[in-house]
């Protein structure tokens, strides 16, 4: 008895990795073919390799480019590994490349604002993913040929990674470093308030001493930006963000740090969100103005606080955290330094910048208001 029970089993387990192995050669077979445009992205892959026991694809020397842009100065990133976890049961039955898992080993990512409405990566289109919700788009492709294999991917994970985010429509550059990402249950849900993926991210902020920290839900396959999270940034150097708000602040920074906590909601593009800013040990330079600027900083005990709402719809391509929060904070300095400033400081401050005090003409407090450029 017990020899037939050894046999069923044994035949069992040969069937599973006969399926497994049938599975996998499936699924490199597809990700060969795709390879010129998977969702929209091109992959040029020096060598790869099955590990046929735990039915993964493991592609080394990954280059992504948008789909028929071959080419170095198109790159979108690169990764040393990409490992694809495949599910030999959907493939097989479904004829769906089902990816259980996708791991991208020290990957480096370019992320570039050529305008308010493209970037580099517009090529990506996620709609193909486990099908759209959009139900005359999904009408309109069945009337396409293809393959047979529609595509799935339940998680995706990012491992010591770094990114470079460039704004060439308003200026602005940050890099991140060991950068991590856990995206987790990527599934179509037609109802946008539904929140089904579950999204973490954390990286340093360049050399500094900045830790950036994400956690919250998305809606990543409905039509529109979906989404609820918060965040927070760890105090680092504000000098850091020169790129962002260099020509938006009436003054030169020369120190300080700066901290920020943050939570946000998007629905069908619609964002609505709250930053809290905290800067610690500012300066300012330049003339008398800057001096009024420093005292008040100083009179609260070193410590700026500064809260911003950046609202509006996320498709035009116009929101602009990094200058709304600039806004908030230098008015709160200037009106918190003309409050303070005695009229001998204010008169000073006129004739320092070239203003001349008219007899009879204006009021002293619009003489403040104009040295402080509002």
């Amino acid at each position: 008895m017990k020899k037939w029970i050894l046999i069923i089993i044994a035949v069992f387990v040969a069937a599973f990795i006969a399926g497994s192995i049938i599975a996998v050669k499936t699924a490199s077979r597809l990700i060969e073919e795709k390879k010129q445009n998977i969702l929209g992205l091109a992959l040029d892959i020096k060598a790869y390799h099955v590990d046929w026991a735990r039915a993964k694809i493991v592609l080394e020397g990954v280059l992504i480019y948008p789909a028929g842009k071959i080419d170095e100065r198109e790159k979108l990133a690169s990764a040393e590994k990409l490992i694809v976890a495949v599910s030999p049961k959907d493939i097989l039955k479904k004829k769906e490349l089902h990816a259980t898992e996708i791991i991208f080993e020290k990957p480096q990512v370019s992320y570039i604002r050529y305008t308010r409405k493209s970037k580099n990566w517009d090529a990506l289109n996620l709609s193909e993913l486990g099908g759209n919700n959009d139900a005359e788009e999904n009408a309109e492709k069945k009337k396409k040929p293809d393959d047979g294999f529609s595509v799935r991917i339940d998680s995706l994970t990012v491992n010591d990674g770094s990114a470079v985010y460039e704004n060439h429509a308003d200026g602005g550059r940050l890099e991140l470093k060991n950068l991590n990402v856990e995206v987790k249950n990527i599934v179509p849900e037609p109802d946008p308030k539904k929140l089904p993926t579950a999204i973490a991210i954390s990286a340093q902020i360049g050399n500094t001493s900045g830790k950036f920290t994400l956690k919250g839900k998305a809606n990543l396959l409905s039509k529109g930006i979906n989404f609820t999270t918060t965040s927070t940034l760890s105090p680092m150097p504000v000098t850091y963000f020169q790129s962002f708000y260099a020509g938006k602040v009436p003054f030169a920074v020369t120190s300080g740090s700066i901290s920020l906590s943050s939570n946000a909601t998007a629905t069908e593009s619609i964002l609505s969100s709250n930053h809290h800013i905290t800067i610690s040990g500012l300066r300012v330079g330049g003339d008398l103005k800057a001096d009024l600027i420093n005292k008040f900083i100083l009179s609260q005990n070193d410590r700026i606080t500064a809260n911003a709402a950046v609202n509006g719809d996320l498709s035009t391509g116009d929101i602009s955290v990094s200058h709304t929060a600039s806004k908030v904070i230098v008015s709160n300095l200037m009106d918190g330094a003309m409050k303070q400033a005695s009229i001998g400081q204010a008169a000073e401050a006129v004739k320092e910048s070239g203003q001349k005090m008219e007899s009879g003409g204006r009021k002293i407090g619009e003489k403040i208001k104009g040295i402080f450029g509002r």
